[in-house]
């Protein structure tokens, strides 16, 4: 029996893309997406394809669940991220306009060369470290909204398919109803597949990067 999924919360409201702030649907399909991970399920007749795109891009994506021989389960325990200090801040939650560099984060430097030369450059300012932000008792600190601390992913390796998945990934397919996963194609640095998923009522698929980790 196919169970309802929350699309929103695949999607990212604060995106300027309206098809990745919003589900949208095409002739057989709904989807729902936010960059990272894109799932597909059966049409909703209410939800409407998105307006001003012109590149499907969503169907450029491999759909060939069906041809995957092979399907893995989650790890069954997933971590959760790491909470580290904010550098913004240095923890403290609040920060001030760095008064060398006047918020801008760069200072201009000049230099007398030995020839006699004088070369003029605009470097990261060394007081605030390029932020333009110092910790003290002013205002919110941005970055980590006043909490004077942030949440750091944690790459888990996925032994079924032998790569690293950002936890924050996994945590947010978990639920899905009996999902299971499958990658298809070479693995190499230079060319990660698409991890491809499948749960009772539709399919999809997370998005590989380039970095430490495959899948961040």
């Amino acid at each position: 029996m196919q169970t309802a999924i929350d699309l929103t919360q695949f999607c990212n409201a604060n995106d300027p893309r309206e098809f990745i702030r919003t589900p949208f649907s095409d002739d057989q399909y709904t989807y729902a997406t936010d960059g990272h991970i894109i799932i597909r399920v059966p049409r909703i007749s209410e939800i409407v394809v998105p307006g001003g795109t012109t590149l499907p891009q969503w169907k450029q994506m491999p759909w060939d669940h069906d041809t995957l021989t092979e399907r893995h389960p989650l790890p069954s325990e997933i971590p959760n991220s790491r909470q580290v200090e904010c550098k913004s801040c240095d923890g403290t939650g609040k920060v001030i306009t760095c008064q060398d560099c006047d918020g801008d984060g760069e200072v201009e430097y000049t230099y007398d060369s030995l020839s006699g030369k004088t070369y003029d450059a605009d470097l990261e300012c060394p007081v605030c470290d390029g932020r333009g932000k110092m910790n003290g008792n002013g205002e919110s600190c941005e970055d980590c909204d006043g909490h004077g601390h942030k949440f750091e992913a944690v790459a888990v390796k996925v032994e079924s398919i032998g790569l690293y998945v950002s936890n924050h990934l996994l945590q947010r397919i978990k639920d899905l109803p009996e999902i299971m996963i499958a990658i298809k194609g070479p693995v190499t640095p230079n060319d990660l597949p698409p991890i491809r998923f499948r749960f009772d009522g539709g399919d999809g698929i997370i998005m590989p990067m380039r970095g430490p980790n495959n899948y961040a």
